[in-house]
């Protein structure tokens, strides 16, 4: 007797093969048996599909459940597991959750949350694999290394140029990593931190990946003035090295900056004509959920968060600060605030209304939080042009990531607040681009599963094929919504009843049954 049979669905196998109606024969956690034809097959349990679709388990290698602790505190993951999300690439943007070397390596997560909700007993990226392997997860999980978590553990606070021995250091230490299952390293480039990385560390960096034949992901320096320069900073290394890299999140945020959208296709045309291996992922909304200090001039934030906070608080810096943010186009009436760890009660209002409250103005307000919030504090700020958001989704090489954590009900009982994204990334993407018709069911699904798979480096996931692991999502096309909005972004999505994780049921009628989630190391 097999396991489970799913029949009469409309296969969609990640490939970006035409869909064609079959069934499927799930055994230990495999996919033993695909006919197009009428199945005889009998199994334990029995799903009919009829008109609907089944798909590859989404795999989101923008993810941070890892760094904001969901993964640990709301381990079901069911805000993504009800978006169809089964796997997830942590350690993004330059902050991971190993190898931790030295008191100051975990302060790159502290921007994200408060370390003190976690008691950390591992150091090595095989210390942490094993930790969670003892754990409950709702989906399965892989990580990259995050660079500035390593860099800072070698030269603590202090965001300076590397001597060669610290280097030497650094790259024997991901070395290691990387032969414990890291999948790749990630740069965060725009956070203070990592500012002062030169080129030539980069390089360096990229070299080594190159000969592991493993991936380099980018949060790109600037994403407004100077996104075409960040863009071009990450093609420059590829084209030197021909490393294997994925710039995350791609966008042009303020609207005086979408001048450079011609700028920024003509130089991603120009690598994919040259066979450059890059690669980008966008998530479906024209806002955007960042920390706050991000929106201020970049120098202020030279030499660290100390330094930040001390030049906020010093009079005649921070009119100068505010001489430049005026020159900004942000909408402050549609950037609101997701997290703010010294007052949850300010969640979900605009910087205006918190600027009138407080009498200041919207400049000096958002500086006051970032402030009061010891530069942990995160906005959501509506600045993205959806056609050029369109024309990103458009290109071959880019694929859908959320760029979001995994939540659970808890989030609903605290009275939470989050970018929609976390919630309905997915879903949006399947209603806005494939369902309306824009693009191709079997193009729509590569780009969430297959195409990201490849990306990332894990083989045995991402298609609908024979001996592959049984990740698999049955959707309904009909009742597809992602509900979350930025009013009432906690709401799951609807027309994903289904979700099969490790040959596993997880997911039936939209709610959550048990947790089959695996560690995938590479």
């Amino acid at each position: 007797m097999n396991d489970i049979l799913i029949k009469n669905g409309l296969i969609v196998d990640g490939t970006g093969k035409t869909p064609y109606k079959g069934n499927i024969v799930i055994n230990k956690g495999k996919i033993t048996h695909i006919t197009s034809s009428q199945s005889t097959q009998k199994a334990v349990l029995e799903i009919a599909a009829d008109d609907k679709i089944i798909a590859p388990g989404f795999i989101d290698m923008s993810n941070h459940s890892d760094t904001y602790l969901t993964l640990f505190s709301m381990p079901s993951q069911k805000s993504l597991l009800t978006q169809g999300i089964t796997t997830v690439l942590g350690g993004n943007c330059g902050s991971s959750l190993a190898p931790l070397v030295g008191n100051s390596a975990i302060a790159s997560i502290q921007k994200w949350t408060n370390m003190r909700d976690i008691n950390i007993n591992w150091r090595t990226v095989a210390e942490y694999m094993a930790v969670l392997r003892k754990r409950s997860l709702g989906l399965n999980v892989a990580t990259l290394i995050g660079y500035a978590t390593v860099r800072r553990g070698i030269v603590g606070d202090d965001p300076r140029a590397l001597s060669d021995s610290e280097q030497a250091t650094i790259l024997h230490i991901i070395d290691n990593s990387l032969k414990e299952g890291a999948f790749g390293v990630s740069l965060g480039l725009a956070f203070s931190h990592m500012q002062m990385i030169d080129q030539g560390e980069l390089v360096q960096l990229a070299k080594l990946l190159k000969k592991h034949n493993k991936l380099l992901t980018a949060h790109t320096r600037n994403d407004g003035e100077h996104v075409v320069e960040a863009i071009q900073e990450i093609i420059d290394i590829v084209e030197l090295t021909q490393v294997k890299a994925h710039i995350n999140h791609i966008k042009v945020l303020g609207h005086k900056n979408w001048k450079y959208h011609n700028e920024v296709n003509m130089i991603l045309h120009k690598a994919e004509a040259k066979k450059l291996p890059i690669t980008f992922d966008v998530f479906p909304y024209t806002a955007n959920n960042t920390v706050a200090y991000i929106l201020l001039p970049s120098w202020v934030s030279l030499g660290g968060k100390s330094v930040l906070l001390e030049n906020l608080k010093d009079m005649s810096i921070r009119l100068k600060v505010i001489q430049e943010m005026k020159s900004n186009s942000y909408d402050y009436n549609r950037m609101i605030v997701s997290d703010s760890p010294m007052n949850k009660s300010i969640l979900g209002k605009s910087i205006v209304e918190i600027a009138k409250n407080q009498g200041l103005g919207v400049e000096d307000a958002l500086i006051q939080l970032i402030i009061a919030s010891e530069g942990r504090a995160r906005v959501i700020v509506e600045a993205i042009s959806e056609s050029h958001m369109k024309e990103l989704i458009h290109c071959p090489n880019s694929v859908i990531g959320s760029d979001a954590a995994g939540y659970d009900d808890t989030l609903i009982q605290d009275r939470g607040y989050e970018h929609p994204r976390s919630f309905g990334a997915m879903p949006k993407f399947l209603q806005d681009y494939v369902i309306s018709g824009d693009i191709s069911w079997q193009e729509g699904i590569r780009k969430l599963t297959g195409l990201t798979a490849e990306i990332i480096g894990i083989e045995d996931r991402g298609l609908l094929k024979e001996n592959m692991k049984a990740d698999i999502v049955i959707i309904d096309p009909k009742r597809i919504n992602s509900c979350a909005t930025f009013q009432q972004p906690i709401q799951y999505s609807q027309g994903i009843d289904t979700v099969i994780v490790n040959g596993q049921s997880v997911l039936l009628q939209g709610e959550v049954s048990h947790l089959a989630g695996e560690v995938i190391t590479d």
